[in-house]
């Protein structure tokens, strides 16, 4: 299969990146990664050619808040379509810093957005976030008629990040936006090369289990039990990671054959209690943890669910991996994630 299309990851060192690049090499593209490597690892390089048996084209070590660095970039290389993750994005952080992540979000994709201009790249994929809806709204929540009102800087910083692509999509009739709503990305390529191991921690569910279950006491903190939902715990849209790298390739294809910004919800479309969540990946790893309930964290809200109709409706896509099998493909990550 020859596609002959060049795609730029930022942040393809990632979590989310790494699994993209994956899925974009097994379809044929070409893929060129920029990482800061701040909050990522160099060997995920290796780990992604490992799972492919195919080049990585070229990598860069880039902060693309520096203007001059992307730019080079792109006058070296023939690019054909972003594919976007370099962001910070820890809630947490955000609110307890939220200068630093205004800075970095904005000032990165700002400089991208300028040199992918200069060079008539007119094809990009945004990484945002289920955080822009409003936490006071019903779940589950639709892309075109759900309110927006993030709760926190992070969340703030990907819905600005919206409104620019929107706008720049209107002045420029060959400009094309895929924006991508996460919602919560889970477990680990099956073959346990490659998984969620940030150098920052923000706050996932992944890593901590990863982190709990190595430690000798296997207590696991979850914050808050009194939300209301039945067992007290948040409930969340898990999906796969795979599912989430397919549905990026669904929205490459889309925005390709395209000229305007679209938004998807990428989720499941099935809540579970975090409480769940952590019985399926104890039953899935055979171990025990002790569980200790823990005051609320600042930013969590109490139900986030996906509609997914908009994205199996115009891209063919749908997420087909359960909980159970996430949290073994989490469980095989650690494993090898010594």
């Amino acid at each position: 299969m020859t596609i002959n299309k060049t795609i730029l990851v930022t942040g393809g060192c990632g979590y989310i990146g790494s699994h993209c690049v994956v899925e974009l090499m097994n379809q044929g593209y070409e893929v060129i990664i920029v990482d800061d490597l701040r909050n990522s690892k160099i060997d995920k390089l290796q780990s992604i050619e490992d799972i492919t048996g195919l080049k990585i084209l070229k990598f860069y070590e880039c902060n693309i808040c520096n203007y001059q660095d992307i730019f080079k970039i792109f006058e070296s290389n023939n690019i054909d379509g972003v594919m976007h993750f370099a962001a910070d994005k820890s809630v947490e952080m955000s609110i307890n810093n939220p200068l630093s992540f205004y800075q970095n979000n904005l000032t990165s994709t700002i400089n991208l957005l300028q040199a992918m201009s200069s060079f008539n790249v007119n094809k990009l994929i945004f990484s945002s976030s289920a955080t822009v809806y409003d936490s006071n709204s019903a779940a589950p929540y639709y892309e075109d008629s759900s309110p927006l009102k993030p709760n926190n800087p992070y969340g703030s910083s990907k819905l600005f990040i919206e409104k620019i692509l929107h706008d720049i999509c209107l002045s420029k009739d060959n400009m094309s936006c895929g924006i991508l709503r996460y919602f919560n990305p889970m477990g680990a390529h099956p073959s346990g090369k490659i998984g969620e191991d940030s150098i920052n921690d923000g706050g996932n569910l992944g890593p901590a289990l990863v982190k709990s279950l190595k430690s000798k006491s296997l207590v696991f903190k979850i914050y808050g039990d009194d939300y209301p939902t039945e067992d007290g715990t948040c409930i969340r849209d898990f999906i796969h990671i795979n599912d989430l790298s397919r549905g990026h390739i669904s929205a490459l294809n889309y925005v390709f054959n395209s000229n305007d910004s679209n938004i998807w919800n990428l989720g499941s479309g099935n809540g579970y209690s975090v409480l769940e969540a952590v019985r399926s990946f104890e039953k899935m790893s055979n171990f025990k943890f002790n569980i200790e309930f823990c005051h609320r964290r600042n930013g969590d809200i109490p139900i986030s669910c996906a509609s997914v109709a908009k994205a199996k409706n115009d891209l063919g896509w749908t997420a087909e991996i359960n909980l159970d099998e996430m949290m073994y493909d989490l469980y095989k990550w650690s494993k090898s994630n010594k």
